[in-house]
């Protein structure tokens, strides 16, 4: 018997740690950059269903777009996310249909006031 492996496995759109809440959760856009935030700093969570999350910290706002994005929101207000994945081109081809999929990330850095 032959067993076929996939050449690729998308990453998914929300990596959670269930043993203890971490300090920073990180925003990682498709061309590998990513922007980490205190939660310390979150100040408020929206959810606009189907298709946006917008997480406002002290330090600016970050907009979430995409689909089936309720498990990143509970996983965000339960302050369980460590890292939340835009995807990449081509990826939603390879992922399940209910799963998350994030088509775009925002983070807007909030104005210095002086």
């Amino acid at each position: 018997m032959v067993t076929v492996l996939p050449l690729y496995s998308p990453k998914p759109a929300v990596e959670i740690d269930d043993e203890s809440y971490p300090r920073m959760v990180s925003f990682e856009h498709a061309d590998g950059s990513s922007k980490a935030l205190c939660y310390r700093d979150l100040e408020r969570l929206d959810f606009d269903p189907p298709d946006a999350i917008k997480v406002r910290f002290a330090t600016g706002t970050v907009v979430i777009r995409g689909l089936h994005l309720e498990p990143v929101w509970q996983a965000l207000s339960a302050q369980r996310a460590v890292v939340v994945r835009e995807a990449r081109p081509g990826e939603d081809a390879l992922r399940e249909t209910d799963e998350p999929h994030i088509d775009g990330i925002t983070v807007v850095p909030q104005p210095v006031q002086t």
